[in-house]
């Protein structure tokens, strides 16, 4: 998001919005096997007298939850910059809840919701409209609903080994165990490249249903919102990531590892309500002559994500010719790292 604000006027004004083709050494990507131009998506231009802060991402408003069987406790978050009244909503069709506040900075609703209806994944991707509501006196100056689902997960690794009978090593969707299953994705089409239309974008999900996936890994960047609308509503867990791909040199310019800061920030903080994100991943088979300057990039950006998110796992892929393998960067500060398999 980009506040344009003090580049307008009161009145028409004309907008344009210039997409660039061109491969630079100071934006990543800055090298790889598909589209460099930045993923589409819909452009919305939102105006009112009192809106939320843009770090707040597209929705406005962070979720934030801790969770169980038998109860959740919700935190809501926004911040506007002069008094507004704000009205929470929850809502799931059964489960009803409202509360209204009036003030100015930041503005936080906690909320107990006992015994939730979780989401499960693909078996019953259950999801609670959250919307909040900000008035300018009598006047609806913003509205944002975010479809949400309540769940909570953790990652399990017993030295024993999966195939030790009674020792699971994996993935737990709310306490049990959940087998990941599913494919990388990038966003293009035949005679389009990435410029896909929200159809498409579903027909894509029509092929994954097909496949019987319950994960996708977003190769290798951000998606549109559509993209992780339909996760959460199909119950799909996703691994998300920035184009941070092969390029790791020490003598890459500074401004490329400043931008990625950026898209890493951007990246979490738009995205950082949709339930099917699970993983953020920082990178893609980066290679390097300078192997710590590589790891404390890694641990930097690690850092970033965990001052802007607690709750989600951090982690990159490398490629299996690596020499190192998994043990690439001498293991920084993530919570896994994946291999790529080119197997045939």
């Amino acid at each position: 998001m980009v506040d344009i604000t003090n580049y307008i006027s009161v009145g028409d004004n004309s907008l344009k919005v210039i997409l660039a083709n061109t491969t630079r050494n100071t934006l990543a990507p800055a090298a790889g096997d598909f589209n460099f131009n930045a993923t589409l998506g819909d452009v919305k231009v939102i105006t009112g007298s009192i809106l939320p802060d843009i770090n707040y991402g597209y929705d406005g408003f962070r979720i934030n939850c801790t969770a169980s069987s038998a109860a959740a406790a919700l935190t809501i978050t926004t911040a506007v910059a002069t008094s507004a009244t704000v009205v929470l909503t929850i809502d799931d069709g059964t489960y009803h809840y409202t509360d209204t506040t009036t003030d100015s900075g930041t503005i936080t609703f906690n909320v107990t919701i006992n015994n939730p209806h979780l989401w499960n994944g693909k078996a019953d991707p259950h999801l609670y409209d959250i919307t909040i509501d900000i008035y300018d006196g009598q006047t609806k100056t913003f509205t944002s609903t975010r479809p949400y689902g309540i769940r909570y997960y953790s990652y399990v690794f017993n030295t024993a080994g999966i195939l030790q009978e009674g020792n699971y090593t994996g993935f737990l969707l709310n306490g049990q165990p959940y087998y990941l299953r599913g494919v990388c994705m990038h966003q293009d089409l035949a005679y389009k490249a990435n410029a896909l239309t929200d159809d498409d974008i579903e027909d894509d999900f029509d092929i994954i249903d097909d496949l019987g996936c319950n994960f996708i890994r977003t190769a290798h960047y951000p998606h549109p919102r559509k993209f992780y609308d339909m996760c959460d509503e199909l119950g799909i867990i996703v691994q998300t990531e920035v184009p941070w791909v092969n390029k790791a040199q020490s003598t890459m310019p500074s401004d490329y590892y400043t931008h990625l800061s950026s898209q890493i920030t951007d990246m979490v903080v738009q995205h950082y309500n949709h339930p099917s994100i699970i993983f953020w991943g920082l990178a893609n088979e980066i290679t390097t002559d300078d192997a710590a300057t590589a790891k404390t990039q890694i641990e930097t950006y690690t850092a970033l994500i965990r001052a802007l998110d607690t709750s989600r796992y951090i982690g990159y892929v490398v490629s299996h010719s690596y020499p190192n393998g998994l043990g690439a960067f001498n293991y920084p500060n993530v919570d896994y790292i994946g291999q790529n398999l080119y197997v045939g």
